[in-house]
């Protein structure tokens, strides 16, 4: 399926641990792909990002609005994303929940305790075999922080080949096997990096650029 990977944005409010307009907008998304060609035979699932209330809502209007041959056939599901550990679905979508009525920045979700957050979101972002979609009601630009894991999560859904593009372009400029690994990782976490850095009578192995600064 293509594009792979889909970030689409809704005017949702947040209300509690539920955004009614984002779980609204996913089961029309189900619905239309039951009848699209492209989505013959395909399995579905719906992952909250955001603990189990919007899950139960999103399960509750799927059982609701779709035919109970199609929730079998299709395997459509919501949950949590623990529910799908070690599962799969050829199209998943992610319901980002939290929603901005201003221009304020939201808190940043971090890596958590022990990184359990940011191994959630890589076992969420990782059960789409054909296609991710990820459902958000907020700017990532003006609402998140760099360093959110929602910000990286929709930066990659927007070009998820740009850490590939960017190892390819600077990897022949590096040095050593620990700088390819390094640039390798580097990349891998979402970093933009430029590779023997001309400053004056010196180079620098490795700029990290984002956010405005280096």
């Amino acid at each position: 399926l293509k594009p792979s990977c889909v970030p689409f944005r809704v005017n949702g409010i947040r209300d509690g641990d539920v955004n009614r307009v984002e779980a609204e907008q996913i089961v029309a998304f189900i619905k239309a792909m039951i009848h699209h060609d492209a989505y013959a035979g395909k399995t579905i699932g719906v992952i909250s990002m955001l603990g189990e209330s919007q899950a139960v809502l999103i399960q509750s209007l799927i059982h609701k609005e779709i035919e109970s041959v199609e929730i079998e056939s299709r395997r459509i599901q919501a949950g949590i994303s623990g529910e799908f550990q070690g599962d799969e679905r050829d199209v998943i979508f992610l319901s980002m929940v939290d929603s901005a009525a201003d221009t304020n920045t939201l808190r940043a979700t971090g890596d958590g305790a022990f990184e359990q957050t940011k191994k959630r979101y890589n076992v969420a972002a990782s059960r789409a075999r054909d296609q991710l979609w990820v459902i958000h009601s907020f700017d990532p630009d003006l609402h998140l922080k760099a360093t959110d894991l929602r910000y990286r999560l929709i930066q990659h859904v927007r070009d998820p080949d740009s850490s590939a593009r960017n190892y390819e372009q600077e990897v022949g400029r590096t040095e050593s096997p620990f700088e390819r690994e390094v640039l390798k990782r580097l990349t891998n976490a979402g970093f933009k990096v430029r590779t023997q850095v001309q400053v004056g009578y010196f180079r620098i192995d490795m700029v990290v650029e984002g956010d405005g600064k280096r």
